[in-house]
């Protein structure tokens, strides 16, 4: 067998078993081999930074780090120990017990390496599902347990119109935004009362594990023209900017306008759809992609650079507009 066979055979023969891999031969511990820790960050093994690492993948050993960068379980082989590839790749084959297998025994190794992925991948889905299944419940119990709209500074401070705030709800000092697939409440987007000091948002948050992806808010009349936006502030803004004579979609975020570009051409495929993103390089960059790919999709012209629609509103009315 030659090396690049050699070196796909290992590959193959690895997938799936890269924390137990790096763990015995690059000394890796449980957390630094766990994909949970992947948003917080752990101990890098490479250059010591105690929150930088992070595991990716189990399937291909893939991880990164914010001063070392990344690559796959060879390339961290490679660096903990300054292998060259093919003796990564060699202690790897040696670890799994390749070395002088028959081509029977190494096309078994490959067949139990693709059914272990196959079942990892069930049960990744079913507790994505799970998790998802259990977000939904949460949210729609903190929708239940709130109260009608009463007061807050966020809703003050953006100057939302009673339109919007007739579809909100308060519980405590959080205001609630819900976000809805196809009718139905998935998600609950929260605001805190204060800004704490030193940070320049408010605090808000989605429920854990309920989607964001595909969830939208829109209100407004069942019009031909149709405004999506990136933040309820803003979409609230462009509707009072029209003086409540279109509709308006609430994307959540930028990368979200293409998919809701296509919801409403969907449901709506004659409407004319203006796309009011942030003018923000993440903004311009969704709204191009959605012009692209949703027939009949318009790019508003932009407020000024790094605003917003809510900003561009706030700026040109002194009062509550509806």
């Amino acid at each position: 067998m030659n090396s690049r066979d050699y070196a796909a055979t290992v590959k193959a023969a690895a997938a799936g078993q890269w924390p137990e891999i790096l763990q015995q031969l690059a000394g890796l511990d449980d957390r630094q081999t766990d994909t949970r820790h992947r948003h917080t960050g752990c101990a890098c093994p490479l250059c010591g930074g105690q929150d930088r690492f992070s595991f990716k993948s189990p399937e291909n050993g893939w991880w990164a780090c914010r001063h070392c960068r990344g690559g796959d379980g060879f390339t961290l082989l490679m660096k903990v120990h300054d292998w060259p590839f093919m003796e990564a790749v060699g202690k790897v084959g040696a670890w799994l017990g390749i070395e002088g297998r028959s081509e029977e025994d190494l096309a078994t190794l490959r067949k139990a390496s693709d059914a272990r992925r196959q079942q990892r991948q069930r049960q990744q889905q079913a507790s994505t599902e799970q998790r998802k299944a259990a977000g939904i419940a949460d949210a729609r119990r903190l929708w239940a347990r709130a109260g009608p709209y009463r007061e807050h500074p966020y809703a003050m401070q953006k100057r939302f119109s009673r339109h919007l705030l007739a579809r909100c709800r308060q519980h405590g000092s959080w205001l609630l935004v819900p976000l809805y697939t196809d009718g139905e409440l998935v998600n609950v987007q929260r605001f805190a009362w204060r800004q704490p000091e030193g940070t320049r948002r408010l605090p808000r948050y989605f429920v854990e594990g309920a989607p964001v992806k595909g969830a939208f808010l829109a209100f407004g009349p069942d019009s031909y023209t149709v405004m999506i936006t990136e933040g309820v502030a803003d979409a609230d803004a462009c509707y009072q900017l029209e003086h409540g004579a279109c509709r308006v979609v609430c994307a959540f975020c930028a990368s979200q306008l293409p998919a809701a570009a296509e919801r409403v051409r969907q449901k709506m495929p004659e409407s004319q759809i203006i796309l009011c993103p942030d003018n923000d390089e993440a903004g311009l960059k969704y709204a191009r992609i959605a012009a692209r790919t949703v027939f009949g999709c318009l790019i508003a012209t932009p407020p000024p650079p790094d605003n917003d629609w809510s900003d561009h509103f706030l700026s040109q009315f002194s009062e509550v507009a509806l």
